[in-house]
């Protein structure tokens, strides 16, 4: 029998001695500072690398702010404070885009040479009409509150009007707290198409995103165009909400009919609000996929100056512009 030494955090099977990724689930399980581990095929790649060797995957080290990941500004965090209630930021995972990371780069580099290697925008207009895809199938409910969710669902089936809706949003909270957000942004979307109204549409594009996430391959474009016709029901009715379309430019980065958007969408942002944290943080991210080394530097400096050194965005920021002082000491070597 195999010797095993600990289990995978993310699915619960032992790992063999010396295991670099499950074997189970793929996730990389050590960290090893010599060894840069591809989450798309597991092949180990030497530290610095950015696209893995096997596969052209983007590497683990950083990606955007996703939805959740915002982190309030320094004046609403005293404010919160103040109030007695807890300023927090979700924790940031520290990977990469890994599906799509390659288009993203091709993309971006389109737009470089459109601009003229000045970064700006590429031509305004609607972004391109994507083709339907299949979204994948929900994953199974645990066995342990299967029953519960049974009845609910029965009783949904009987019931009309607002007491439907109730025991519809009883069923999502319930779906979430179960970790299941795949089956929860489904029954979200229904509820918003009811209510029309900015909060249930973000909700919803909120899980798909959450959902896009469990996924590779045409399942993430497809749930990836769920989640922007989500945000842009609400931009419909917001036009302002700078956050929605921060995390809607997010999404972008996996539609391959309109990559380009994902930028263009992050300037809008900042066009009203400079200050935008979220936005500046994903721009430099966006530059640096493209080898824009001091844009990108300048970047992710604003968004230390924005922050403050206490916040776990600084830190974040701090471990980018340390990966691009290497970088460009290595592209100065002859």
């Amino acid at each position: 029998m195999s010797k095993t030494t600990a289990v995978c955090p993310a699915c619960g099977a032992r790992l063999k001695e010396g295991a670099v990724v499950c074997d189970l689930c793929g996730m990389s399980v050590r960290q090893d500072p010599a060894v840069l581990v591809c989450q798309a095929c597991g092949h180990a790649n030497p530290a610095g690398a950015r696209y893995c060797n096997q596969c052209g995957a983007t590497l683990p080290g950083v990606r955007p702010l996703a939805p959740h990941e915002r982190p309030a500004a320094p004046a609403a965090a005293s404010a919160a404070k103040a109030s007695g209630r807890a300023a927090t930021l979700r924790p940031v995972h520290v990977v990469f885009i890994v599906v799509g990371g390659v288009l993203l780069v091709g993309a971006l580099y389109l737009i470089t040479l459109v601009s003229g290697g000045r970064g700006g925008l590429p031509p305004a207009g609607a972004a391109t009409q994507p083709a339907t895809l299949p979204l994948p199938e929900p994953g199974p409910i645990p066995a342990a509150v299967a029953d519960q969710v049974a009845a609910l669902e029965a009783e949904i089936a009987r019931l009309e009007g607002t007491a439907r809706l109730e025991k519809q949003q009883a069923l999502v909270n319930l779906l979430i707290g179960i970790g299941r957000p795949d089956r929860a942004a489904l029954i979200q979307e229904e509820i918003a198409r009811r209510l029309d109204t900015p909060e249930a549409w973000r909700r919803a594009g909120n899980l798909f995103y959450d959902w896009m996430e469990m996924v590779d391959g045409p399942a993430k474009t497809a749930l990836a165009r769920r989640v922007i016709a989500a945000y842009q029901r609400v931009l419909d009715k917001e036009p302002d909400n700078l956050d929605v379309r921060a995390d809607m430019a997010i999404a972008y980065l996996y539609d391959p009919d309109n990559p380009m958007e994902a930028v263009r969408q992050t300037r809008l942002v900042l066009a009203q609000d400079s200050t935008h944290i979220q936005a500046n943080f994903n721009l430099g991210i966006m530059l640096l996929q493209i080898n824009r080394l001091e844009e990108a530097r300048a970047q992710f400096e604003k968004v230390q100056r924005l922050v403050g050194p206490r916040s776990p965005l600084y830190a974040q920021a701090d471990t980018i512009l340390q990966l691009i002082r290497r970088l460009q000491t290595t592209d100065a070597t002859p």
